[in-house]
């Protein structure tokens, strides 16, 4: 009798020692886990929830990308409106290279050495400005950075501006 009993346990211990090890071995990804760990999934909701989980992550992914997408357009617009400044402050710079050595050619012979010194101060003051608008800094700076050179070169070339203008 006791050899019948033990019998029909056997089938029910080994049961419920696969449920003991399911129930400790829980995973809501189906990649992982067995047969007895999907079918718990599926009847308390595990995969729904997972599935809802992984949705608000692509979700906010997807917002980040968007945001980073739309800072990089402005950026670019940023560098753009840059590079027609750099070229339009170029050619003032051009313009008042060619104004100033005239001035210099007028002056060579005058005895105003006063107007003179200023005329090759500001001479020197442009070229400095024309070589950093040729050099390789304006790309390598942010925009931020670029935006404030481009700003003080025009300051400067309004000054140099000033003294030809004078000088004259």
């Amino acid at each position: 009798m006791l050899g019948r009993s033990m019998r029909r346990l056997w089938p029910l211990l080994g049961a419920l020692s696969l449920l003991v090890l399911a129930g400790c071995a829980q995973t809501d990804d189906p990649r992982h886990g067995g047969f007895v760990t999907g079918v718990s999934n599926l009847m308390t909701g595990g995969y729904d929830k997972r599935l809802q989980r992984e949705q608000a992550t692509l979700d906010q992914e997807s917002g980040k990308q968007a945001a980073l997408t739309s800072r990089a357009e402005l950026l670019q617009r940023q560098r753009r409106d840059l590079e027609d400044q750099v070229a339009s402050l170029s050619t003032d710079v051009a313009s008042l290279d060619r104004q100033l050595r005239r001035l210099r050619s007028q002056l060579a012979s005058s005895r105003d050495s006063v107007k003179r010194r200023q005329v090759e101060v500001a001479l020197l003051r442009l070229e400095a400005v024309n070589k950093s608008l040729r050099s390789q800094d304006l790309q390598n700076q942010s925009v931020e950075e670029a935006t404030e050179q481009l700003r003080e070169m025009s300051v400067a070339v309004k000054d140099i501006s000033a003294v030809a203008d004078a000088s004259l």
